[in-house]
């Protein structure tokens, strides 16, 4: 089983040409820089660890303070990465320096060749939609809101 942080992102914001991303594993420790370049863009703490197989323990062999956030750029186009995305969520995205940081993101993916300020969330898992089930971090429309307050046009990739 391989032990790397994989950086396959539920919420993967792709801007531009909207040209098929064949994604494959992503890792901080560069195994993805021998068909691409990524920048890595943040880190967690200490406290933080890749919890490979989702016990909430870490292990011995789970690395300490993985890669949570890259950039990768595909030709005209620009992907964001994100390690989990629950930071601009309905119930987060009002703390500490969250609405900015996602608001960065979009605009240096915004500034792609030939983007038409369209914003694409892959929305697999209803990211898009505050299901009426009572809990906030299912929904993301505060976020999509000051994106379209912005100038920005927000879709939907899934039904």
């Amino acid at each position: 089983m391989n032990k790397k942080l994989r950086l396959l992102s539920v919420f993967l914001l792709l801007l531009a040409s909207f040209s098929p991303v064949v994604q494959a594993e992503a890792s901080c420790t560069g195994s993805v820089r021998r068909w691409y370049s990524f920048r890595e863009l943040a880190w967690g703490d200490m406290n933080s660890w890749a919890d490979v197989d989702g016990n909430w323990v870490k292990d011995e062999q789970e690395i300490i303070s993985p890669c949570i956030l890259v950039s990768v750029t595909f030709g005209r186009g620009r992907v964001i990465c994100i390690g989990d995305e629950g930071f601009l969520s309905n119930v987060l995205v009002n703390e500490a320096d969250n609405l900015r940081l996602g608001l960065n993101i979009i605009a240096w993916l915004a500034e792609a060749e030939g983007n038409r300020h369209r914003v694409l969330f892959d929305s697999a898992h209803n990211e898009m939609q505050d299901i009426g089930s009572g809990d906030p971090w299912r929904g993301y429309s505060i976020f999509a809101g000051k994106l379209r307050k912005a100038g920005y046009t927000v879709e939907k990739n899934t039904a």
